[in-house]
């Protein structure tokens, strides 16, 4: 499926645009628990650290906040997009960044 990009975050509209993508050899159902975990994070993906979902939440969901340091920054994020085991999308700041991930 493709992004749903925010107007300010349209690809022709920022500085910077970085896509990664990867095939998993596993059940969506098992994919997007992994994705929702959000503190289990640093477990499979070495660029998470200190991953914190506001408000004891165990996943994320439509409207979480939480934090978290990627590549050593820290990064206050809101889920913008949370279609179960299709799509999750959330916006960011931290020193010096503005983020969408989708």
């Amino acid at each position: 499926m493709p992004i749903v990009w925010p107007s300010r975050y349209e690809t022709a509209k920022v500085a910077a645009h970085v896509s990664n993508e990867i095939a998993i050899e596993a059940a969506p159902g098992l994919v997007w628990t992994n994705l929702v975990r959000a503190e289990e994070w640093p477990t499979w993906y070495p660029n998470s650290s200190d991953v914190r979902i506001d408000g004891g939440q165990s996943s994320l969901a439509p409207g979480a906040t939480f934090t978290w340091r990627t590549f050593g920054v820290r990064v206050r994020c809101t889920v913008q997009e949370f279609v179960p085991h299709e799509r999750i999308a959330w916006s960011g700041s931290g020193l010096l960044i503005d983020i969408y991930h989708a």
